[in-house]
């Protein structure tokens, strides 16, 4: 595991009435500084793993750009990511970010990918990876993780950070980044969080119709789900699942 991804400190743990000094692993967060059109708009609390794919996908999840023209102009200098906007002129205005990260329907643009029918099988073998990649959160219990995988349950990517939608950012980036946009497959999700609807508009809007996750859904990431045609599977743990809706299509 990456040390610069923690710090370590000396700490006294009491137990039953009883102290011992021992070592805690803290995550060692910074921030991504976010610029559109060499204007800054906000720096976005993150751990420094995957920070080019935070900021490619946040730049897509947050403004109308197309993922051509992220990938054309994105720099990172260090962590001080900027973009031009070449479509039209632009103000700080094309930049909307809600508190959870999402944008509002009126302008989304969504990853075109090809439909897959989710194998029910393959569940166990993607929760067994998924368990086995969250090496920092068994180490400090501070981070989400976010895995990308295909029909078969094979991992393309894993993600972790402070914040769960953070990590479906760094799925956005990843998947914008490797050209995936247009022409792939759609691709299966597992989260380490509670689902609400944010996270699944979110997840639509990358192109993935199916998003698994070890935490609860919320009614209204029921209904989004729905609503966007999602299958959505939760309370994935070792042996058992619950299907919350199945895609129609």
């Amino acid at each position: 595991m990456d040390n610069n991804l923690f710090k370590s400190i000396t700490v006294t743990r009491y137990e039953n009435g009883v102290s011992s000094i021992l070592e805690e692993k803290l995550i060692n967060d910074q921030f991504l500084e976010v610029h559109l059109n060499g204007t800054f708009i906000e720096k976005i609390l993150c751990v420094n793993d995957k920070i080019e794919e935070l900021a490619i996908g946040n730049y897509f999840q947050c403004t109308e750009c197309s993922p051509e023209e992220i990938i054309k102009t994105f720099v990172l200098n260090e962590n001080v990511a900027n973009i031009e906007k070449i479509t039209k002129p632009s103000t700080i205005c094309d930049y909307r970010r809600n508190c959870g990260c999402m944008i509002n329907d009126d302008f989304i643009q969504v990853l075109q990918t090809n439909p897959i029918q989710l194998d029910y099988s393959i569940i166990p073998t993607i929760f067994e990876h998924f368990n086995n990649s969250s090496h920092l959160f068994k180490e400090t219990a501070g981070v989400h993780g976010a895995g990308l995988y295909d029909e078969s349950g094979n991992c393309e990517f894993f993600a972790i950070d402070l914040a769960r939608h953070n990590c479906i950012t760094k799925v956005t980036g990843y998947i914008i980044k490797n050209k995936w946009y247009g022409f792939v497959n759609s691709k299966i999700i597992m989260l380490s969080s509670r689902v609400n609807a944010e996270l699944i508009k979110m997840c639509h809007r990358a192109g993935i119709k199916v998003v698994l996750s070890r935490g609860a859904p919320s009614f209204m990431a029921y209904r989004e789900a729905v609503r966007l045609d999602i299958t959505l599977v939760s309370f994935v743990r070792d042996g058992r699942f619950t299907v919350i809706h199945e895609r129609c299509q």
